[in-house]
């Protein structure tokens, strides 16, 4: 979600640089409240709906946006509502009241949509866990290409290789210095 919140902002910020006829839906995923920018009225911002209808506007849209089949899961959670909330309180007693509350609460404070659907996944998180699937910072690749820890772990495979191969090169010089200081 901050990708896609960071893409939003890149193609806001450079919207000058887009045709018109773009420049225009760059509105779609903003709220014109905040920007200061002639966004056009015309077109609706994915999300602004209240409610569970707006959070499955935007689960739709992303969906749309990497040519993926929505999951049902995501639109409709199955997970148990929360007894306590960071946010809400006080918490709803079902999945489906809570969604649409943390919906309602991360949209008015936000000024775009993946800024909400950023700030909704920290608060799922924090006030569910890692139910249904969902989890700010993957820690398994889904491809080959990975991701952040995965690149991580292999720069670190990469310095501990380098440190034992300098203590394998370095070992009998290290060694000589000792004996030349216990020596002398």
């Amino acid at each position: 979600m901050l990708a896609l919140r960071c893409a939003e902002y890149q193609c806001f910020m450079k919207r000058g640089l887009l045709s018109a006829d773009l420049a225009k839906y760059t509105g779609k995923l903003r709220s014109p409240r905040w920007t200061g920018a002639d966004l056009s009225k015309d077109i609706v911002q994915i999300g602004s709906k209240p409610g569970l209808a707006g959070y499955q506007d935007t689960v739709r849209y992303i969906y749309t946006l990497f040519d993926q089949p929505v999951d049902a899961s995501a639109l409709q959670p199955t997970v148990p509502a929360p007894k306590t909330s960071l946010v809400l309180s006080p918490c709803p007693s079902t999945i489906g009241e809570y969604v649409a509350g943390l919906w309602d609460y991360c949209r008015t404070r936000e000024d775009t949509t993946f800024a909400a659907m950023y700030a909704f996944t920290h608060y799922w998180m924090a006030d569910i866990g890692n139910g249904n699937g969902w989890h700010g910072f993957p820690l398994r690749a889904v491809d080959r290409e990975g991701d952040i820890v995965s690149w991580h772990i292999i720069w670190r495979q990469a310095w501990y290789l380098a440190i034992i191969a300098q203590l394998t090169s370095m070992s009998p010089i290290i060694f000589s210095a000792f004996l030349a200081g216990v020596l002398q």
